[in-house]
Parts: C-alpha cells; sequence; structure tokens
C-alpha cells in the first residue's frame, strides 16, 4: 500500500512536470515583462531570440495591412536582414515592454484609419518604427533621443530621418497619441493571447 503523503507527492511533482511542458511551447512574448513603470531591481535583459515570437506577430501585422510599403528585408549597417529579425534587434536593443509592443499595433491601426497618410516614399518598417517610438514616448517616463532610435535600429534609419518621421507621423495623427487600457487590452488579447493584468504603478 503507497504511502498518502508519498502519493501526493509524485502527484506534485508531475503537475509541475506538466506546467514546464506547457511553459516550454508557450511563445517567447510571455516572457517578456508586462509593467510599465518597475519599482522593482531591473529584469535579466531578453535576447533578440526571446523577443521572436513577438516580433513575428508585429511581422504578420505590417505585412498583412502595409503590403504596399513593406519589404522583406531591412538593410542595416550589418548588411540585409530580414524584417522579422530586425524588429527581434530592435526590441532587443531598446527591452521593449510587452505593453509598448501592444502599443504599436494599436498605433498602427491609427495610420490605418488616418484620412492622412504618410509621404510616399515611408517604407512599411518605418512606419512601424515611429509607431513604436510614439508608443515608448507616451507609455515610459523618458525616451531615447535621435541617435539612439538610430543605433536601436541598426542604423537603417537616419537620426535625421527619425525626426522627420515622427513629425509627418504626429500631423498624420494629428496628435492623437494618448493610449488607452481598453485599446492595449483589446490587442493584447487579439494578437498576443493575453489578458494583461495592469498594476497601478502610475501608467496614466
Amino acid at each position: 500500500m503507497s504511502h498518502p503523503r508519498g502519493r501526493r507527492t509524485a502527484i506534485k511533482e508531475l503537475k509541475l512536470q506538466q506546467y514546464a511542458q506547457v511553459q516550454y511551447h508557450q511563445p517567447s512574448y510571455y516572457e517578456i515583462p508586462v509593467v510599465v513603470i518597475s519599482r522593482e531591481p531591473p529584469l535579466e535583459k531578453l535576447s533578440a531570440e526571446q523577443y521572436m515570437s513577438a516580433a513575428a506577430v508585429c511581422t504578420r501585422f505590417i505585412t498583412h495591412y502595409f503590403r504596399r510599403t513593406t519589404s522583406d528585408f531591412v538593410v542595416t549597417h550589418e548588411g540585409a536582414l530580414p524584417l522579422q529579425s530586425w524588429i527581434a534587434n530592435f526590441f532587443a536593443l531598446t527591452q521593449m515592454r510587452l505593453y509598448i509592443i501592444a502599443g504599436t499595433l494599436v498605433m498602427l491601426n491609427r495610420f490605418r484609419a488616418c484620412s492622412r497618410k504618410m509621404p510616399q516614399d515611408t517604407a512599411g518598417f518605418e512606419v512601424f518604427f515611429v509607431a513604436s517610438q510614439l508608443s515608448h514616448k507616451f507609455i515610459e517616463e523618458s525616451s531615447f533621443g535621435a541617435k539612439s532610435w538610430s543605433q536601436a535600429v541598426q542604423s537603417a534609419i537616419a537620426p535625421a530621418r527619425i525626426v522627420q518621421l515622427e513629425i509627418h507621423a504626429l500631423k498624420v495623427l494629428q496628435w492623437r497619441v494618448a493610449l488607452e487600457l481598453k485599446e492595449l487590452k483589446e490587442i493584447g488579447r487579439l494578437k498576443f493571447g493575453i489578458s494583461f493584468k495592469f498594476r497601478n504603478e502610475g501608467f496614466m
């Protein structure tokens, strides 16, 4: 006859193994921190590989809705990179939080809905970048300068061009850059399959 305590321990270990297997198969964007303003010590930096699943969601989004202006590759100082790899590197270099990535997709939806459009020479990856930039600037307490942004995009966009893109974007959006909680929750559910649990840490 087996001991009840030993049986409970075995069941617990089995559940932990099953949980580990589920976690292993989860897309890597589950690892991206979602807290907006953290009062805790900095988390361990995520790699481009860990951002790859989130980059895949964004790549599908812009290639579907901005098909005409979006190329499969982005030219950087290291040569041409696949669009998804470029986005993953961009996220890793900026340690982009999941709220901001969700906000980027919200901004892209606003670009789609606007009657005014970005200049015809604006590439799809540039629209994606400026949407990320505006999302980051609204959510975070501090943001980057043009030179730092240019380094983050691996020199795919020059600093002067970054300033130009932001000016055009603000005109197109008519300065409507405020992000609402319900928008982030909806895009998180639809595109990432995540139910964001917001903490009262001064988001708005």
